[in-house]
This record gives C-alpha cells, sequence and structure tokens, in this order.
C-alpha cells in the first residue's frame, strides 16, 4: 500500500477469543480485541512490517509500505 495509508483488523472471531495485533519491532500493539472489535493503525513511512498476535504468536502477517 502507500504511505500513509491505514490498515484496519477486525476480530472475526464468533467464539469469545480475543487477538491483539502486535509489532514484532515493538512500533506497536493494539489493546485485546475481542470478537468484532477492531484496531486501525496508519502506515508513514515504507517498509515491511510483521506482526504477530500475542495470545497466538504463531498467527503472524506483513503489512508492506511502498
Amino acid at each position: 500500500m502507500p504511505a500513509g495509508g491505514r490498515v484496519t483488523w477486525v476480530n472475526c472471531e464468533t467464539s469469545a477469543t480475543a487477538h491483539t495485533t502486535t509489532a514484532d519491532a515493538g512500533a506497536w500493539s493494539s489493546p485485546l480485541l475481542a470478537p468484532s472489535d477492531g484496531f486501525t493503525r496508519t502506515f508513514d513511512a515504507s517498509g515491511a512490517f510483521a506482526y504477530h498476535c500475542m495470545p497466538h504468536p504463531f498467527m503472524r502477517g506483513t503489512v508492506t509500505v511502498e
């Protein structure tokens, strides 16, 4: 996505499972997101930003900003 873009993560679980979106490098961390809760972050700089879920560290992703 272009610099200045926003990403919104939404917990789409149907059970009571909570998740976070937490930068591997520590630049951001959402609160625990209950089902249907969301968290939005703006990415102003270019790069690849790896993230994970704190309670479920096997859940991972990367946001790529050009």
